[in-house]
């Protein structure tokens, strides 16, 4: 009899888990026949069955994923097709809050074992361009910290995170409060970098600091890295050191780069070329910027800017002229440039897309 009840109280569990999965197994199976059909190719399909989803059928579904064994390949392509659903959302930040944490739980289902270590990096750059291009700055602040608890010491979480300090520091309000205890020079307790956390304290100067401490870490582990020696270039002129910024812009002439690097380089040098009160310089290197992209108005209007200052008013105003009356005929990067690197998501989405799609 001791051995029945003893039995009957180990079963027990595990009865209600096979109760509680078995009725959760027409969700998973809807969910699995969805992820086939984006693997499929029927994206539109597949988004609008995802969609018309609530939260709780979400939930559920992640609860059985957790428990099954599907193939690598589906549960990354569950991941991006979550993605794919906060960018389509017509419901607005409610669900794509929802569609974005769920790919980001994805990453964590049975501790991160199921997935490659380059996809979970690169899914986590794809929700941090995203909450970057719609200046989620709180948003954005949680989910680098669970970045980098995974990957503290990548190059491209570094860029974003830098980005991050660059945007938040913008102004002279920023539109989060920062803790005073800065990544790069503390530590959590088991030797991993912290995030600065919203609380108390606003101070322009020190953030934009943290920017340019954070893209130096970012060039330590990836020399190459261009967009990060760009943007210490822009930050350290912020900071009022254009002879620091001027040592990290000026080498883009020669560099094989971006062609957007190149004109966002001499951009930035001729700012610090006019801080500096080098003002012929700055007029040749904003003359630079015009011929890289010559439909973009910032260039010809920095460029009248540094003619005035330089005392040729006359040919500052008919710049200003031809500006006013020209409609512009590119896309520029300085529009583009506070929305951190949300340049590169459609190209990698679309790449990691193409891996999981038949």
């Amino acid at each position: 009899m001791i051995r029945f009840v003893c039995a009957l109280i180990v079963a027990f569990p595990w009865s209600i888990a096979a109760q509680r999965m078995g009725s959760q197994q027409p969700i998973l199976d809807s969910y699995a026949a969805t992820v086939g059909r984006y693997r499929a190719g029927e994206i539109e399909v597949a988004l609008q069955e995802l969609i018309a989803h609530d939260r709780w059928w979400v939930d559920d579904a992640l609860k059985a994923l957790e428990r099954s064994r599907w193939p690598t390949v589906d549960v990354e392509a569950a991941a991006l097709l979550h993605i794919e659903a906060a960018l389509r959302s017509r419901t607005g930040y409610l669900d794509q809050n929802l569609h974005l944490g769920t790919a980001r739980r994805i990453l964590d289902l049975d501790h991160g074992t199921r997935l490659p270590a380059e996809f979970q990096r690169r899914l986590d750059l794809l929700v941090a361009w995203y909450l970057h291009s719609a200046l989620r700055f709180d948003d954005l602040a949680r989910h680098l910290d669970l970045i980098l608890k995974r990957f503290p010491n990548d190059a491209e979480v570094l860029l974003a995170l830098g980005s991050f300090y660059e945007g938040v520091g913008w102004s002279s309000e920023p539109p989060i409060n920062l803790a005073p205890s800065p990544i790069g020079r503390r530590a959590t307790t088991d030797g991993r970098p912290r995030i600065l956390r919203p609380i108390d304290g606003r101070n322009q100067r020190r953030i934009q600091e943290e920017a340019a401490a954070t893209f130096r870490r970012a060039l330590a582990a990836a020399p190459e890295l261009d967009e990060a020696r760009l943007r210490l270039g822009r930050v350290l002129n912020e900071l009022g050191r254009p002879a620091e910024a001027l040592q990290m812009l000026q080498p883009f002439h020669q560099r094989e780069t971006e062609v957007r690097f190149k004109y966002l380089a001499a951009l930035f040098e001729g700012a610090a070329q006019q801080r500096g009160d080098h003002l012929d310089a700055a007029v040749e290197a904003y003359r630079v910027a015009t011929t890289i992209y010559p439909g973009c108005q910032t260039p010809w209007v920095a460029l009248s800017g540094a003619l005035r200052a330089n005392g040729e008013r006359s040919a500052a105003y008919g710049i200003l002229l031809r500006v006013a009356e020209s409609e512009p005929q590119s896309e520029d990067p300085w529009w583009g440039y506070k929305f951190g690197q949300s340049w590169r998501f459609d190209a990698v989405f679309a790449q990691m897309k193409h891996q999981v799609i038949r």
